[in-house]
């Protein structure tokens, strides 16, 4: 509660950052790097160990996908 309404805040002014100009693909594999691919080596070691624990995890990694493309969409619009 007193970090949120500390007075130094106010005097530290941070200068605006500037919008990076990426291409898409890159914005995209920047943010599928740590959830995507980490539940997908999860589930490919799963796979070894339990189909049923594999499954689960392919269908968190389907959820991931389709969260993505409606994420998208909205952007788009």
């Amino acid at each position: 509660m007193f970090v949120l309404t500390d007075a130094r805040g106010r005097l530290l002014r941070l200068p605006a950052s500037q919008p990076r100009e990426e291409p898409w693909w890159k914005m995209a594999a920047r943010g599928t790097y740590p959830s995507t691919l980490g539940l997908t080596l999860l589930a490919a070691i799963a796979l070894a160990v339990s189909p049923v624990l594999s499954a689960v995890l392919a269908g968190v990694i389907g959820g991931l996908g389709v969260a993505g493309l409606l994420a998208a969409l909205v952007l788009r619009a």
